[in-house]
């Protein structure tokens, strides 16, 4: 599956051209308190049976002449013991590409642009084909230029980073280089940061890195900023099944390597390029990979059968699950969830009197649902939220 990954730098400077973004300069001192911290933040982490990580990385070119160029990814990996489910969205200026596969423990059966094949491989291979590392790793305290961390209300912690700048080319390249930028000429790590989340009960929650890069080509200097993000939920309440059926169409596919790469489609006939808001984004993917249907202005529906129902209410700010007659409401505006005269309040963590266990659990539940779609949309509930 790796092999069929589109090399960034290679479309990008065939396809024509990346908007740079400052580092920081703020470097606070890693003092070995905070350091001891959170080193034990990532060895002591807690591991799970199953879980769903959302992936998403991107490299920004910025060339002499002003042009640029983008090549994203965004994706979801879902894993429940040996079992794996993997989508991906690949977009390389407006080049883009569909994956979606599934692992049984020691062969992907993939689906890239309408093309069925299987590859042997390693759990590991499939997740490396996240192109995002997708465990903390606890640097050694010599690569670290500056260290905080900071500590939410729900208790969760958040280390930030700042890589040493003689470390700064080995962090990128060995971590998070999944596109072989070092085989470029003259390349240059200029800045890196990196932050970690750790839940209050000592799950990792999320990274995100970001790194600063020059290379050449054809003698002229092009700058690149590579952000990468991989965000974690449902952890033990991910369940992946290769139903009997799935396993009877997967005996039909070929082998990888017997495939004409040629006759891959990398230009899907649905618009799946990023809008120029995240809303936006969202309601187009909504339709175009998910398959919502748009009942009226701004409201969206996706019925599963005939008892159950997801609904978007972009007008209210809105994302409602409803089974049979019980419809359970999460407004991501006001970030608060009900059910009936039941209500919930993320922000502060309160609820109504008339809240039971069991409903503010199902409440959490269908913000959780929504933060699923926009995952799979390449959002993030807080990319929507910052629009408001």
């Amino acid at each position: 599956m790796k092999k069929m990954m589109i090399t960034a730098a290679a479309v990008l400077l065939l396809s024509g051209c990346a908007q740079e973004t400052p580092g920081s300069d703020t470097k606070p001192p890693v003092t070995d308190d905070l350091y001891g911290q959170y080193t034990s933040a990532v060895s002591g982490r807690l591991s799970s049976e199953s879980d769903t990580a959302a992936v998403s990385t991107k490299y920004t070119y910025l060339f002499v002449d002003d042009t640029t160029g983008v090549y994203q990814m965004d994706g979801v990996l879902e894993t429940d013991g040996s079992l794996m489910h993997m989508t991906q969205h690949l977009n390389a200026n407006g080049m883009a590409s569909e994956i979606e596969g599934y692992f049984d423990g020691s062969r992907l059966y993939n689906t890239f642009n309408g093309i069925h094949y299987y590859e042997d491989m390693t759990a590991k291979d499939v997740r490396d084909s996240m192109l995002m590392p997708l465990e903390p790793y606890a640097f050694p305290q010599d690569y670290l230029q500056g260290l905080s961390a900071a500590t939410a209300e729900n208790g969760d912690v958040t280390y930030s980073l700042a890589i040493a700048e003689d470390r700064l080319a080995d962090v990128f390249k060995d971590r998070y280089d999944f596109n072989s930028m070092d085989q470029l000429d003259n390349v240059k790590v200029n800045f890196g940061i990196i932050t970690d989340t750790f839940s209050s009960d000592g799950y990792f929650l999320n990274e995100k890195a970001k790194f600063e890069v020059t290379f050449e080509y054809s003698g002229q200097e092009v700058k690149t900023t590579y952000e990468g993000s991989v965000n974690y939920m449902n952890r033990d309440a991910t369940e992946v099944v290769i139903s009997d059926q799935m396993q009877s169409e997967f005996a039909a596919y070929v082998n990888y390597a017997d495939i004409d790469t040629s006759t891959i489609d990398v230009e899907p006939t649905a618009d799946d390029k990023p809008e120029a808001t995240a809303e936006a984004t969202f309601r187009k993917r909504l339709v175009n990979r998910l398959g919502y249907s748009e009942e009226s202005e701004g409201v969206y529906t996706q019925k599963y059968n005939e008892n159950e129902s997801y609904t978007i209410d972009f007008n209210n700010r809105t994302f409602m699950y409803s089974n049979y007659s019980i419809s359970y409401v999460y407004n991501w505006s006001g970030n608060v969830g009900s059910m009936g005269k039941c209500t919930v309040d993320f922000a502060t963590s309160t609820s109504s009197s008339e809240c039971t266990d069991e409903t503010k659990d199902m409440i959490a539940k269908v913000k959780d649902f929504m933060r699923m779609e926009l995952y799979y949309c390449g959002l993030s509930l807080e990319d929507l939220q910052a629009e408001q």
